[in-house]
């Protein structure tokens, strides 16, 4: 496997063993045919999210130094088993190498946000009726430990895999999808949105349908706590499109949307003995800029690219630009609602390096 960015000049080779024939591209989006079993219709669990979301905004790992992901999160995720700690449990745990490997890992993901640990955060929070309500808590040391471990999540291969497929399906697959998940008065599911060189995690709360070629999902953005968004959906055009921070507009083909399960993310080891079968590898890339290459036995994957065997899009979680950007944000104890006059500085909204890829 060869990456290379052409800005810098390097070449870094990696060995790898591949024993599946990787796809250049997914070749267009798969349909379900979930319209022959749901039929559309106006479906929600909440009337907005500013009640259930949390009030504070997301944020890098920089605008909290003093709090990791530490080996207290992984054993929460994993347990204390000798595939985890050589000695020790909870705070006192000795990672072994692999451990502290996927730590770091997870640690370096943190420097673009935590968008994904939001989404499965405030959903697990109201699908268990937990009191206080998300909107009430406040940014203490617990509460970003587990918007961490939900950060930490998103790199299981399960949870990749699931992603991978869902970005095959077709758009209305997806709306119809999401609709149903909502019909149990639960938040089973999460929806991640990408471009050319960014990526986002967003928690769906309510689908309406404004005729049969255009829906919109309503979303809780921890970009932009307490405004009230969503995916604008084209079927017709086959595309959609976000109002993303400080006024810019995010918009894509259907590959450039998936889903991920909201369910119990913990115990899945996988790095453990246990996990046997790996059926995928995934590595990060960190770069300056957007303009990344990767290769596979000298054929050339293209950014965007989703299929069974190889994906190689955005990680969620960060942002485009260092602009400042304007939203709704936390002050104080108190939730400031969207000022189109006021924009937040960088250590209350989560800046982060475009350009920064993840190959699953």
């Amino acid at each position: 496997m060869l990456m290379r960015s052409s800005s810098s000049g390097v070449r870094s080779t990696i060995a790898a063993t591949v024993t599946a024939a990787l796809l250049v591209s997914c070749g267009g989006s798969a349909d379900l045919g979930l319209n022959d079993e749901i039929t559309p219709a106006d479906t929600g669990v909440w009337e907005s999210s500013v009640d259930y979301g949390f009030a504070f905004p997301n944020f890098t790992a920089n605008t909290y130094p003093d709090e990791l992901f530490n080996a207290e999160d992984i054993t929460m995720l994993f347990g204390d088993s000798a595939d985890v700690c050589v000695s020790g449990t909870g705070a006192d745990c000795e990672l072994t190498a692999e451990a502290a490997q996927f730590a770091q890992m997870v640690n370096t993901a943190r420097s673009w946000g935590h968008c994904e640990g939001f989404s499965i955060l405030a959903a697990g929070r109201y699908n268990d009726g937990l009191e206080p309500v998300s909107s009430a808590l406040l940014d203490s040391p617990d509460v970003l430990h587990a918007l961490m471990r939900g950060v930490a999540s998103q790199f299981l291969p399960e949870v990749q895999a699931e992603a991978d497929k869902w970005a095959q399906a077709s758009l209305l697959d997806k709306v119809l999808y999401v609709q149903q998940s909502l019909d149990d008065g639960m938040l089973d599911v999460s929806v991640g949105i990408y471009t050319d060189d960014a990526g986002h995690a967003l928690l769906p709360y309510k689908v309406t349908w404004d005729s049969d070629d255009y829906a919109q999902i309503w979303v809780y953005d921890s970009n932009q706590p307490g405004l009230t968004v969503s995916i604008q959906v084209d079927l017709a055009e086959k595309s959609w499109r976000f109002p993303y921070a400080g006024g810019q507009t995010w918009s894509g083909g259907s590959s450039m949307l998936d889903l991920v399960s909201i369910d119990d993310r913990s115990g899945k080891c996988p790095f453990c003995a246990d996990a046997v079968e790996v059926s995928r590898a995934a590595f990060y890339v960190r770069s300056e800029s957007p303009d990344v290459g990767f290769s596979v036995d000298g054929e050339q994957i293209a950014s965007g690219t989703v299929s069974d065997d190889v994906a190689f899009r955005p990680m969620k979680g960060q942002q485009t630009d260092d602009d400042l950007l304007t939203l709704g944000g936390y002050v104080g104890s108190k939730l400031r609602h969207a000022d189109r006059n006021v924009s937040l500085g960088s250590r209350d909204v989560a800046q982060g390096r475009s350009g920064v890829f993840y190959s699953r």
